[in-house]
């Protein structure tokens, strides 16, 4: 197979700084190369292009017709070679780009969010509360970058890190009749007359609470499903029924009591995890530096952070 041999950035280069300066020497201190390494990609051009680009005169080189319709677009693709190389140190140090994070669990991600937005305020922040199940199709599909889950154990398949462990419990309005077992739990038979306020399906503390429930052989009746924790929170507090969730999430409502069950596998993994192919992204890396305490030296703005 004949060999095709290819326009090189380095030879654009080199030609540019002799047509700017006008001699091999000058372009040499310009790019910091030594005077044949200039010359030697002056010459490859030349070669592929099998015509002259510069009448030489001396030490002086000047355009030929054909060298001066070459060098505006040279200089076209130079400048748009260097705006593609500073997109790409943006991104690399922090300094632009979109980072779209995914949570299912508010009180736990915000935080977060508020520390990457400290640290990096030119990276502009997507965030999306769904469901846990819901998060992790959209990082299959590469419509979130990041997401802060809840399950039982770590998404497969993807790379992630546990933050922290909750206990999944009850919760109730302050005058339910469950109040008065709060310090001591509840066992499953207690709350099996008590209509039950879940989360979607995808909801990965609803898929915890299930999965005991099941375990231990219980059938719960379902009052009202609803599409967020604090929709279910406030039926709870509307007297609508029993809800479900993270020992968390209910810190500083008032109008709610926990109240445990009594069954040691009601666990929850609050998860950070990503795409295992996406994990050295520096705005990802980064977001986990900051939900894990871990810290990198960083770059930016010629700072090390």
């Amino acid at each position: 197979m004949a060999y095709n041999p290819r326009l090189t950035l380095s030879q654009m280069r080199a030609f540019e700084a002799v047509a700017r300066t006008g001699t091999v020497i000058d372009a040499a201190q310009d790019l910091r190369m030594s005077q044949p390494s200039v010359s030697t990609q002056v010459r490859a051009m030349e070669n592929l292009a099998r015509a002259q680009l510069f009448l030489r005169k001396g030490k002086s080189f000047q355009l030929t017709p054909l060298g001066a319709e070459v060098f505006q677009k040279v200089r076209a693709a130079l400048a748009l070679s260097d705006d593609i190389e500073q997109m790409l140190n943006d991104q690399r140090m922090l300094e632009s780009g979109v980072l779209r994070i995914g949570y299912s669990a508010h009180q736990f991600a915000m935080p977060l969010i508020s520390e990457f937005v400290r640290r990096y305020p030119r990276i502009r922040i997507e965030a999306r509360c769904m469901a846990s199940q819901d998060l992790i199709r959209r990082l299959d599909e590469n419509l979130t970058d990041i997401a802060l889950v809840t399950a039982a154990e770590p998404p497969a398949g993807h790379f992630s890190r546990l933050l922290r462990q909750e206990r999944v419990v009850l919760m109730v309005p302050t005058d339910h009749p469950l109040v008065a077992q709060a310090r001591t739990g509840v066992a499953w038979r207690d709350i099996t007359d008590y209509p039950i306020v879940r989360r979607e399906a995808s909801s990965g503390t609803r898929l915890i609470f299930e999965r005991a429930a099941n375990s231990a052989g219980v059938r719960l009746q379902t009052m009202v499903e609803v599409g967020s924790w604090s929709s279910m929170a406030d039926a709870v507090g509307a007297g609508i029924g029993v809800g479900i969730a993270l020992e968390g999430e209910i810190a500083g409502r008032a109008d709610l009591v926990i109240v445990p069950l009594n069954d040691p596998t009601l666990a929850a993994g609050h998860y950070v995890t990503a795409p295992e192919n996406m994990q050295l992204v520096a705005a990802i890396e980064a977001f986990f530096e900051i939900a894990t305490g871990t810290e990198t030296h960083r770059e930016t703005n010629g700072e090390t952070k």
